[in-house]
């Protein structure tokens, strides 16, 4: 006996054995069916005695011979081209022809499943006829075996993986039902080429072999790829939170076209992939990108359970196929690769998302609360869209993401010896810059006392101050010990945002409940938040005394034009802005829009195309593509008329309501909009939308550009790099996210950008009145209150200080 037949023949028993052991009510059910199947075959019927002596002959024949003058066994393996082997099935008509005793074949599929295929095996399917052309890839697993191949008509490269059915598992009904449903895959048709991101391995043919217990599943041959898990083996460490960010938001890409895209043919009704895993999720570098320090590269999705489920154990419980499952199985991918695998190197054992230790090594807390999410264990997506719409917008957890890079200990231990030398030295340039400063300060100090004839004051009314906990209080506010309550309208777009959504400056906490717990920490002042519909109830409650101060994004003239808004005073805190976008894909930024336009768009320009009076980029500038114009806007009511109200000034303004009637502009929320100009720009039609929102939530997302904007040959950006300079088309927006930001110095300081309005607080011109209001807005413009606002991506009054 052969080694490898003795370990496949413990391998079996051993299984037998586990699965008896794990499921003891369906093995005994299924050993007793097969008995009585058995003593059913073996009861002969008086008569024809001849006959049945005849086949008995033929049964005997010994296996290992009967294979031997099998001349056609390396040759065609489908469609009834080579002779019976112990059972064949057609795959067709359903009829069986069994050859040998049942007891003959268990035994030989004990010693030995079928061998595997040779090389120039040729098989023949629906779409032709595909020849083995290399040794086998992977048998790890023995039902599954995976070849290189040539589609004979064309010569080109296929994949062919084959599945075996093995008797020891599938009876001849079990068989043939998993024949006929593989055989519908040949009927499935998934649109791939719809979406160059949708990255799907398919099946171009699907076979069932007539006279074996074998499957080929054909599909196209991905030069490079490997698994993700093959992928961490090769690197031997997790990949960063960059990477995982990409993994994610292209595997989101792939499963929100697989779960919602009702072109797709699956005649077994399983639109979920249902199988996703390291294993199954395949990575291929991509070339294109020549930066060893951002490693770019594309996922595909294969092995879904629509076929690999077919050839698993009956006795085995399969999970459900479900959106849900798909989510959460690639929360635990991400979890995975972020661990560099699935299992602990050290210790062997399995990873659990739901062990909090186990997230140890990970820093980027953002990503985190995302990857729980997928996996349920906080607020699950009810879908892909959702999900990649939450991964390329800015929700709270997606921003300000920290990559903590530690140095080797051997390299701080290197050098702990020099720098040590280096430590008086440089304490003696240290002690003598700080007498020479001192000295220089007193000097001027004098100086300016003796010329001008008085102390000159060391701080002005306006130097910035660090904290919260150094702002004074006045000694009124502190007698006072009625809680400070302040409104903010809900019809405000930006301030309901703001005041409503968790996570922005803080864990499971909004704006509101963050900056209480801030004043109330280091301050004995009480604030409490009341939301009211309307700005004329905000102004009304501070003229009856029911609110020390309002917030909200109407100027200081525009509160002018509102009834009973006289005598109050209006202190800008922050600002927002209004961006115009266009789509931004990563893998066609050479042919991007966003380099078409130069980064950059006119308010003429801009003012054509939402009068409806362009439909193509080309018919606005002969040098731009001609891809067609889809026009959005988003549902909120207030942020458009303010659109349109800096927009065209005193030029006529455009009814938004008739060119929506008339189907020219599409209105729906801005999250949806970043998601469909993106998908529209990368389908098969290449539409090159155009919408506008708030900075807050368009800023650090890369599912679109947003455009500089102004008169033209004037135009302003509202973003700008760690560098100083502004952001532009060959910026990757998606995986510099830290590497930009709100621009303060042309939106909040010189405020040159033409599309903004301020946050200010609002409070009562009287001395009495105006205390809590005047003391929130030292508070607000201290640096830590600026921050707050600047993580909840409005933009600051100023320029913050680096510490």
């Amino acid at each position: 006996m052969k080694l490898s037949s003795l370990f496949n023949s413990f391998n079996l028993r051993f299984r037998e054995v586990y699965n008896f052991a794990r499921y003891p009510i369906e093995s005994i059910s299924r050993i007793t069916q097969r008995r009585a199947q058995n003593i059913y075959e073996n009861i002969e019927i008086p008569g024809n005695k001849q006959q049945n002596n005849s086949q008995e002959i033929q049964s005997t024949i010994p296996f290992p011979e009967r294979l031997e003058s099998n001349q056609q066994y390396n040759g065609y393996v489908a469609n009834g081209n080579a002779q019976h082997l112990p059972e064949s099935f057609n795959g067709f008509n359903g009829t069986v022809n069994q050859t040998l005793p049942r007891q003959l074949i268990k035994k030989q599929a004990n010693l030995s499943l079928l061998q595997p295929l040779k090389e120039n095996t040729e098989i023949r399917g629906r779409r032709g006829r595909y020849r083995v052309d290399n040794i086998v890839l992977n048998q790890e697993w023995e039902r599954v075996r995976q070849y290189l191949g040539i589609h004979l008509l064309n010569n080109k490269p296929v994949c062919i993986k084959e599945y075996l059915l093995p008797e020891s598992d599938f009876n001849q009904q079990e068989t043939r039902e998993r024949k006929d449903k593989f055989e519908e895959l040949a009927s499935v048709n998934f649109k791939s080429e719809e979406g160059k991101d949708f990255r799907l391995i398919t099946p171009w043919d699907a076979i069932a072999s007539r006279d074996e217990r074998r499957c080929y599943l054909i599909t196209e041959l991905v030069d490079n790829r490997t698994s993700l898990r093959e992928y961490l083996e090769a690197t031997q460490h997790p990949m960063t939170s960059q990477q995982v960010r990409k993994v994610l938001e292209l595997v989101l890409v792939s499963l929100q076209y697989l779960h919602t895209d009702s072109r797709i043919n699956l005649p077994l009704g399983q639109r979920p992939h249902g199988n996703l895993s390291l294993d199954s999720l395949l990575i291929y570098p991509d070339n294109s990108y020549n930066n060893s320090e951002n490693e770019q590269f594309f996922i595909y999705l294969s092995d879904f359970a629509l076929w690999e489920n077919l050839f698993k154990s009956p006795i085995l419980k399969l999970d459900s196929i479900t959106v849900e499952k798909d989510l959460q199985d690639l929360g635990s991918i991400a979890f995975y690769l972020l661990n560099g695998g699935d299992k602990d190197s050290n210790y062997g054992t399995l990873f659990d998302p739901k062990n909090e230790t186990h997230w140890g090594n990970i820093n980027d807390i953002s990503l985190k609360h995302f990857i729980r999410r997928l996996l349920g264990l906080d607020t699950p997506f009810t879908s892909a869209e959702k999900a990649r719409i939450c991964l390329l917008t800015p929700q709270p957890y997606l921003q300000n993401t920290i990559e903590q890079v530690i140095e080797p200990e051997k390299e701080n231990e290197s050098e702990s010896s020099n720098d040590s030398k280096k430590i008086p030295i440089a304490l003696t340039v240290i002690i003598f810059a700080f007498l020479v400063g001192f000295i220089g300060g007193i000097s001027w100090l004098l100086l300016n006392w003796v010329f001008k004839g008085k102390p000159p004051e060391m701080f002005s009314g306006e130097a910035p101050i660090c904290c919260i906990e150094e702002v004074g209080v006045t000694e009124a506010l502190n007698k006072n010990k009625k809680p400070i309550t302040y409104n903010v309208s809900t019809s405000e777009t930006t301030l309901r945002y703001l005041m409503t959504t968790p996570n922005f400056v803080a864990p499971r906490k909004t704006f509101p409940l963050e900056l209480r717990h801030r004043i109330q920490k280091s301050k004995s002042l009480q604030l409490n938040y009341k939301p009211v519909e309307k700005i004329a109830v905000a102004i009304a409650n501070l003229k009856n005394n029911q609110a020390d101060f309002f917030i909200t994004e109407h100027s200081e003239e525009e509160l002018q034009n509102i009834p009973n808004a006289n005598e109050l005073e209006s202190q800008p805190v922050a600002y927002e802005g209004i961006v115009v976008f266009v789509p931004f894909s990563d893998s066609q930024r050479d042919k991007s829009l966003p380099e078409a336009l130069n980064g950059k768009i006119s308010f003429e320009d801009l003012q054509k195309i939402y009068r409806g009076e362009i439909s193509t980029w080309k018919e606005l500038n002969k040098d731009l593509p001609d891809l067609e114009i889809k026009i959005y806007i988003p549902d909120d009511k207030n942020l458009v008329n303010r659109f349109k109200e800096i927009l065209y000034k005193d030029s006529n303004q455009p009814d938004f309501d008739d060119l929506v009637n008339q189907g020219k502009i599409i209105r729906q929320p801005t999250g949806k909009t970043l998601n469909a100009i993106l998908s529209d720009f990368e389908s098969a039609k290449q539409i090159g939308g155009i919408g506008f929102g708030l900075l807050s939530q368009v800023y650090n997302q890369c599912a679109v550009y947003p455009l500089s904007i102004g008169n033209k040959g004037q135009e302003v950006q509202a973003l700008v790099q760690n560098s100083g300079k502004d952001i532009n088309p060959k910026t990757d927006l998606c995986n510099d996210k830290g590497g930009y930001y709100p621009n303060p110095e042309t939106i909040g300081v010189e405020k040159d950008y033409p599309l903004k309005f301020p946050i200010s607080v609002v409070y009562s011109q009287d001395e009495k009145s105006s205390l809590a209001g005047k003391e929130i807005v030292k508070i607000l413009i201290t640096d830590e209150g600026q921050t707050l606002f600047s993580e909840a991506g409005l933009v600051p009054i100023r320029k913050l200080n680096d510490n």
